[in-house]
């Protein structure tokens, strides 16, 4: 057990508190019984002969200490000073293990951190947390900019392991992305039950609907006869195709970018005349700016796959709008809006369904986070590499980070579909 020196000293621990006035020692304080109110007093009059004239440090002690740690502290505090004046003069932050290295040997703490420090320093960050709370210290120190984030947020940043820098976020969306892509099969399969007979086909449409709906699915379709296919319209050349600004281009004839292997799509649909479902997710699936008010929105690039069926065969196609929440006026992106049920039937009796599966809300879905991953790759982020904190690429191969996440997504639906 730690010693403390026995002193005239006074026994109320709250005399020395407010000197520092920080809620955080008030709180522990009344957590300490009466019997260690001494122990707890001495060592709170330390902390002010020792920080008493570094204001900033001592803010930045009592912010980063956590409760536990201060708490032991003040029941059990050490026979020395020492430790708390390296810390200060090396600028060193109260962080777990950093702090009860420097209590048991400070001259001993200090050699390690410097010699781990070294390693970070030419390439040998190891993801341990003395390496991130070695960075968090030096961060704090010299990086002002990042000086928002506090310890917890800080450990949490993502790791780059074999040259992908994954956030947690993206991680945390894999799960969510696996039930709605299960979802969206059984949402087929029952549509495959209704029409048998009819030849169903697929399209995911690049890079969301395929990547994380349809292609960790596609085993289960095609095993159940439901043809699929990969193509790609541009959600955004689609929305700049529906603005006033192209009226010169439709008159001309322009379509939205298109993936060139339509075209062996469009001669599938003629020769076997299937009901299409075309799957797509996007960040923003609902919208609140319309004079209806909150209204479930479609990604742009299914305007292009409408537009592109109905040149193929005018009012050939009842029209069905799936969403996990549908709205009586539904959006095509920004700028084109139905009815959901503008046209139920069509003259041809086969169906064309737009299927977007991602969730309104955070709890319910996973609002189609894991869109635009390979732009997500590319930007520099905030994180640890082999230098430690810092900012680093998403990916070196976004090609690379598109294909792990889909790997990850295919796992979950496979897990889910054995339960």
């Amino acid at each position: 057990m730690l010693k403390i020196q026995k002193s005239g000293i006074s026994v109320n621990p709250r005399k020395f508190a407010r000197r520092f006035g920080h809620p955080k020692v008030d709180e522990i304080l009344g957590g300490i019984s009466i019997d260690r109110h001494r122990y707890a007093a001495d060592a709170l009059r330390r902390l002010c002969v020792v920080l008493g004239n570094n204001s900033d440090y001592t803010k930045k002690f009592l912010d980063i200490i956590s409760k536990p740690d201060i708490k032991k502290l003040l029941e059990n505090p050490p026979i020395s000073s020492d430790w708390l004046k390296t810390m200060e003069e090396y600028g060193v932050l109260p962080t777990h293990t950093l702090l009860w290295m420097f209590i048991q040997n400070f001259s001993m703490a200090l050699e390690r951190m410097t010699i781990e420090n070294e390693k970070i320093k030419h390439g040998g960050f190891n993801g341990s947390l003395l390496h991130k709370e070695l960075e968090f210290t030096t961060q704090m120190r010299f990086r002002p900019s990042y000086k928002w984030m506090d310890f917890e947020e800080f450990c949490n940043l993502p790791i780059l392991i074999k040259g992908m820098l994954i956030d947690r976020r993206k991680l945390d969306a894999i799960l969510p992305t696996a039930i709605e892509a299960v979802n969206s099969l059984q949402f087929i399969m029952k549509m495959a039950e209704k029409t048998k007979g009819v030849p169903l086909l697929v399209i995911g449409n690049m890079t969301y609907g395929a990547s994380f709906v349809v292609k960790p699915i596609e085993h289960y379709l095609k095993a159940n006869g439901i043809h699929v296919r990969y193509e790609r319209i541009s959600s955004m050349s689609a929305d700049c195709f529906m603005t006033q600004f192209s009226e010169a281009g439709i008159r001309l004839g322009w379509r939205p970018m298109v993936c060139p292997t339509l075209r062996g799509t469009l001669d599938f649909v003629e020769k076997y005349d299937p009901n299409i479902i075309i799957v797509d997710g996007t960040k923003r699936p609902r919208t609140y700016n319309h004079p209806a008010g909150r209204c479930t929105r479609f990604p742009a690039a299914m305007k292009g796959y409408f537009d592109t069926f109905e040149d193929l065969r005018p009012g050939y196609y009842g029209v069905v709008f799936q969403s996990a929440e549908l709205t009586d006026t539904v959006l095509f992106g920004d700028y084109e809006e139905h009815k959901r049920d503008f046209r139920l039937e069509g003259d041809g009796g086969r169906k064309l369904v737009f299927l977007c599966p991602v969730g309104c809300e955070v709890d319910e879905g996973s609002y189609a986070r894991l869109d635009d991953i390979s732009e997500y790759s590319k930007d520099k982020r905030i994180g640890f590499g082999p230098n430690g904190f810092g900012e680093y690429k998403g990916a070196l191969d976004p090609g690379a980070f598109l294909a792990y996440f889909e790997a990850k997504v295919k796992e979950a639906v496979n897990g889910l579909m054995k339960k």
